[in-house]
């Protein structure tokens, strides 16, 4: 069963991005939760059916469970990252270096973990 487990992550993946890309409601969080947790009760499914609830069958689901939680800490660690949000900033407006200053000042800065929270 662990064969299948890069299947199903890969699957639930795309199924993120999908719905990243096409729901604009709701937090990227949420929206792996759906994913992973529908790519989880599948590859569970999958696994039953074929093994008969064995060990093999558990190891996968437990391979699949810290793969997907990997993969929330990644991106979590990525949304909070000072140097990726500067970035982002500065790919997608035309801003100053007042507005910088004004984004990373001490006070400008919890302001925005405040709104992220």
């Amino acid at each position: 069963m662990l064969v299948w487990v890069p299947v199903y992550l890969i699957a639930a993946l795309g199924f993120h991005v999908l719905l990243c890309h096409l729901v604009h409601r709701g937090g990227a969080f949420a929206k792996f939760l759906l994913a992973g947790g529908a790519g989880g009760l599948a590859f569970a499914l999958h696994a039953f059916l074929r093994s008969k609830a064995g060990a093999e069958a558990a190891a996968g689901l437990l391979v699949y469970a810290l793969a997907c939680e990997f993969y929330i800490f990644l991106f979590s660690m990525v949304s909070s990252s000072i140097s990726v949000s500067l970035l982002l900033i500065l790919g997608t407006n035309q801003v100053t270096p007042t507005d910088l200053e004004t984004l990373y000042s001490s006070h400008g800065m919890i302001v925005r973990r405040m709104e992220r929270l």
